[in-house]
């Protein structure tokens, strides 16, 4: 009859040692999880704010104009046919 009594408080104790290690796993995820949640989020802010960035910054960004140099001939005339063009 012992042994019986020993399996059984074995099983009771393993249990109420299973009990607690799911209440301190459970207990654990509860307060990592916000801290997750927020990091997910912080990094997707982020990445939205580099992205509006870099457009404004497209948006904004002075271009370099080209200037265009008009070609003139020796006679200081500007040049407008093409064959004149392709002498030069």
């Amino acid at each position: 009859m012992k042994e019986g009594c020993i399996k059984i408080e074995i099983m009771i104790n393993t249990g109420k040692l299973i009990d607690k290690l799911t209440i301190k796993k459970c207990s654990l995820a509860k307060r990592c999880w916000p801290d997750e949640q927020c990091k997910e989020d912080e990094e997707l802010q982020e990445r939205i704010t580099k992205r509006i960035c870099e457009k404004i910054k497209e948006l904004t960004q002075r271009r370099a104009c080209r200037s265009v140099k008009a070609l003139k001939n020796k006679e200081r005339k500007l040049v407008m046919e093409m064959d004149e063009l392709k002498k030069r």
